[in-house]
């Protein structure tokens, strides 16, 4: 329940109308659905392979009013790419969090947040066995974003520690 209250805390519209994208058996799909259903907030669940048609889903998103998306960069730079080439822009979208992977701002994504006017982009980092242990939000103009944002700092109850390949805190 940390995670999830922190997350609450934490976005910009803890109601926001939430795109359940990540399989029921990624830890991913818990944030998605009960950080929105503890606030009674409405997520919306894509039907048949809408996951895996980008443009379809794009529409769908569009047509939900899907405020808020959890994915990992690879499922977010195909949307954005998509959109570059023409596909429908779910213009009510604020929220985006990625986890998974290295996040990397690029010029197609950076294009995609600013047909976005007062989105954030929020990189969450952590081990398979923690989940999300950090968290960095990129906002302001996405062209100032840096390519390579940083995994942020700890969230809510948590700490982290740079150990050394022998297990040993690394200095600051």
């Amino acid at each position: 329940s940390f995670l999830l209250s922190w997350q609450i805390r934490q976005s910009p519209n803890p109601r926001a109308v939430t795109l359940q994208f990540a399989s029921l058996n990624f830890d991913v799909s818990i944030q998605e659905l009960f950080a929105s259903w503890w606030v009674g907030a409405h997520v919306v669940l894509p039907t048949g392979g809408l996951r895996q048609d980008i443009p379809a889903l794009l529409d769908f998103m569009h047509r939900q009013q899907v405020e808020r998306l959890f994915l990992p960069f690879v499922a977010l730079q195909a949307m954005a790419d998509s959109v570059s080439h023409g596909a429908t822009l779910p213009s009510a979208l604020r929220e985006v969090v990625t986890a998974g992977e290295q996040l990397q701002v690029n010029a197609t994504l950076a294009s995609f947040f600013e047909k976005l006017p007062g989105s954030v982009l929020e990189n969450q980092y952590g081990p398979s066995e923690a989940h999300v242990v950090s968290a960095f939000r990129l906002q302001g103009a996405p062209s100032s974003w840096p390519r390579l944002p940083s995994i942020g700092s700890p969230v809510g109850h948590t700490q982290l520690f740079v150990l050394d390949p022998l297990g040993q805190p690394v200095p600051i």
